[in-house]
């Protein structure tokens, strides 16, 4: 029972902590915006820079469950969980949809370079680290929670609770350059990425159907996980051979659990010639081949089915009995979710893609450059969903080493909007600081926040190099 209870709570805290998977978009239409060349590689900047540990530094949270899935009015007044039994069943379920899902991401450059190569070539060096979670939450979990043992000859069917993860660092290198043969000005940009994986695992539960009424009680579950870690970890097995935790093994050096290859492609046009201040620009990132090693592969699962007719008979007014009778099904529903290590098929290590993104784009420059209103489309394409946005957005650059931006984007049916500061001296500190996915129309019920919400929040920082060249990117 401890081990139900350690999953579901675990469960319910992602979706409070859980961060999305994007980058801050609104730096697509800054002029001079430093990291803009990890949002499309064409992009470039009129001056080099260097940047240290943490000089881009990005958070994020992407879920379509908000507060009000979980947090509801009671009829005294006061809040109280779905779970509470004022809250009907119709009341608390109506807001989840089939399967919910919550998207975390975290990423930070530990070093970052830009230098300007010729007449109009732009250099860039990276290395970071990612990490990102992707969970899937039936509809289904959510009914168990809340009817339970309410109900009477219920069965339900928990399929497809999935949670995907990885971490890795990465070391990218990129380059573009304005096309000289090409009437007009077209710029075009490369990237490619070396990705070093620390860990990747996949947890699916396959089935897990739970029958409850006031006679008997059955569960059968079957669920598997599949993972790549550093070598010197194993899983670590009790005397019965059930896992009991993750050991490390000295006798073993550390090496990667996997390898990875990424590369982006870019290009950006100006109508100079045909409509003066429109620009126009596509990217496709992160098409991507990731390659785990079979030596650092571990799998594990859990399976079973218990069957509990112990209520016959049971005399509620004696504690002791009832006490046994409880400590007896938590027994049995720990060995349910105890965990066996598996036979880690060799498929497990084959080559895969991953995660590709493609955005579009558009900007309109006016009153001597000092104003932009720019159109953007990204898809991003998971492992388990195909996410789609649309971004429209106002920015104004009083001076060439200040601009600020507003941005409102459609997604999944709701409106957000965002804001930008990016501060470039030629000389001194480069600083920007951003925000994304809050609210346009916040919905409200009973003062409790809900809806599906994307924040993602970025700052970073770096040190300038050399003269500012505006010329070579016009």
């Amino acid at each position: 029972m401890k081990n139900i209870k350690y999953i579901l709570s675990l469960l319910m805290l992602s979706v409070c902590i859980s961060v999305p998977a994007q980058s801050l978009m609104s730096g697509y239409f800054a002029d001079n915006y430093k990291y803009a060349h990890q949002l499309n590689p064409a992009l470039a900047s009129d001056q080099a820079y260097v940047g240290f540990l943490f000089s881009n530094l990005n958070f994020g949270v992407s879920t379509n469950l908000g507060f009000d899935n979980f947090i509801h009015k009671l009829p005294n007044g006061q809040l109280g969980s779905f779970m509470h039994p004022d809250v009907s069943v119709k009341q608390a379920l109506r807001r989840f949809s089939e399967s919910s899902y919550v998207n975390v991401d975290f990423g930070y450059n530990i070093a970052n370079v830009g230098i300007n190569i010729g007449k109009t070539g732009f250099l860039t060096v990276d290395l970071g680290v990612k990490v990102h979670v992707d969970a899937n939450i039936p509809y289904e979990l959510f009914h168990f929670l809340k009817e339970g043992m309410g109900s009477s000859n219920t069965t339900y069917h928990i399929n497809g609770l999935q949670v995907y993860q990885y971490s890795m660092f990465e070391l990218a290198g990129g380059y573009s350059f304005k096309v000289p043969a090409i009437p007009g000005n077209l710029r075009i940009g490369g990237k490619l990425k070396m990705q070093f994986i620390a860990d990747d695992a996949a947890i699916n539960v396959e089935n897990m159907d739970i029958t409850m009424s006031d006679q008997i009680w059955q569960i059968s579950t079957r669920a598997t996980a599949g993972a790549h870690i550093f070598n010197a970890l194993y899983l670590k097995t009790d005397k019965d051979g059930y896992v009991k935790g993750i050991g490390y093994d000295n006798s073993k050096n550390i090496a990667i659990a996997g390898i990875g290859l990424a590369m982006d492609l870019g290009a950006q046009y100006k109508f100079q010639d045909i409509v003066p201040g429109l620009e126009a620009s596509i990217a496709l990132q992160n098409v991507q081949l990731l390659r785990t090693f079979f030596k650092s592969s571990i799998s594990a699962y859990t399976e079973g089915d218990i069957t509990y007719s112990g209520f016959n008979d049971l005399s509620f007014e004696d504690d002791n009995e009832f006490d046994h009778v409880v400590d007896d099904l938590e027994d049995q529903l720990d060995k349910l979710t105890r965990i066996k290590p598996g036979k880690v098929e060799k498929n497990l290590s084959d080559f895969r893609f991953a995660c590709p993104t493609l955005t579009i784009a558009a900007r309109y420059s006016f009153l001597k450059d000092k104003m932009h209103v720019g159109l953007l489309y990204k898809g991003a394409y998971g492992p388990l969903r195909a996410d789609n946005m649309f971004m429209l957005n106002w920015n104004v650059q009083p001076k060439r080493n200040f601009c600020f931006s507003l941005s409102l984007t459609e997604w999944q049916k709701n409106l957000l909007y965002g804001w930008l500061i990016n501060f470039t001296p030629e000389n001194g500190v480069n600083f920007f600081l951003g925000m994304e996915g809050i609210p346009f129309f916040p919905k409200y019920k009973n003062f409790i926040p809900g809806g599906s919400s994307s924040v993602y929040v970025q700052t970073g920082f770096s040190v300038p190099i050399g003269k500012r060249d505006y010329d070579r990117l016009q």
